[in-house]
């Protein structure tokens, strides 16, 4: 089986080793469907033991490290976009604040100038 992060794979025989089988259960990836390597979801929602991570081989690691190295970038780089949308946003929304206050100038203008074309009574 074949467990992929990034450009990183690591042949996983769960055949020949039990803690391989216990590190395929523990990353959420099913031995029947090794075309779903993907272990970011169940890293997120477990917690790592000092005990586990003893009894993993230092391949395994590199697994679990690849990936969570590859979290943290697409968290980044979503991070990234996300400000940017939100500087688009602050902008669009000085504009619009801009224009409002134009558009009140030239009503209370308007106004004033309905008010003095109107003879009093």
């Amino acid at each position: 089986m074949q467990l992929v992060t990034g450009s990183q794979a690591l042949s996983v025989e769960t055949h020949s080793d039990p803690s391989n089988y216990a590190l395929v259960r523990f990353l959420c990836v099913s031995p029947q469907l090794p075309h779903m390597p993907h272990i970011s979801e169940c890293l997120m929602k477990r917690s790592l033991k000092p005990t586990d991570l003893r009894d993993m081989t230092l391949g395994q690691l590199q697994v679990i490290v690849n990936d969570l190295h590859s979290q943290i970038e697409s968290l980044n780089e979503e991070l990234v976009q996300l400000l940017l949308i939100r500087d688009e946003l602050h902008m669009e929304q000085d504009a619009m604040l801009v224009d409002i206050e134009d558009l009140t100038r030239h009503a209370e203008s308007q106004q004033k100038h309905m008010a003095e074309k109107t003879p009093s009574k």
